[in-house]
């Protein structure tokens, strides 16, 4: 099909956005369909287009851990630190969703932000001890993370940890700072207080 259009019409083809701000592209992405996306950036596909809820390619193959993909369209110029409209980068979705190959192939190899903060002020820390990634977490840790990093109603990593029930998080995070122990939120909670 693409051999028979013209440069003009595959562009607008590739990059044409369905109801919910989806291309071809978001979709290949969303999937992980990695020859698709081969093809689709071949074509002239473009790797800055948001959808609806602010999400690039970028962010819907990092939410489900695609490497490869997030390899090639960051190969294609796609914006590392890109927000969505919440705020949440590509680190900030493969942090939380566990991927730690891409957590450390977006600090290491493409200089991601470790402390990128959204909208409600939380880093990747944050968002991988909200949702019980140890193996995250220890990373960030190691590459730098800021483990006293406040959000928006004052709380630490090991406060959302402790929220969420991943005491085993919490535990590093004293093994780590010790003085944590005692960190309140805004609302005057301690990580004890907030687990109770």
């Amino acid at each position: 099909m693409i051999a028979h259009l013209s440069t003009a019409d595959i562009q607008k083809a590739m990059n044409r956005q369905s109801s919910v701000g989806w291309t071809a592209l978001l979709i290949a992405c969303n999937r992980g369909h990695m020859d698709l996306v081969n093809t689709l950036l071949a074509n002239h596909a473009r790797v800055d287009v948001f959808d609806n809820e602010g999400r690039s390619a970028l962010h819907l193959a990092a939410e489900h851990g695609y490497l490869q993909v997030c390899d090639a369209l960051i190969t294609n110029k796609a914006f590392i630190n890109s927000k969505s409209r919440n705020g949440r980068t590509a680190l900030h979705l493969a942090a939380m969703n566990g991927y730690t190959e891409l957590v450390k192939f977006l600090i290491r190899d493409h200089a991601a932000v470790v402390d990128i903060l959204t909208l409600r002020k939380q880093t990747p820390l944050h968002l991988a001890a909200a949702s019980g990634q140890m193996n995250v977490c220890k990373l960030l840790l190691e590459l730098g993370a800021n483990i006293d990093a406040t959000d928006d109603v004052g709380q630490k990593p090991i406060h959302v940890a402790a929220q969420n029930n991943y005491s085993e998080v919490a535990k590093l995070f004293l093994q780590q700072h010790p003085n944590l122990v005692m960190a309140t939120s805004k609302d005057g909670n301690t990580c004890a207080h907030i687990a109770a």
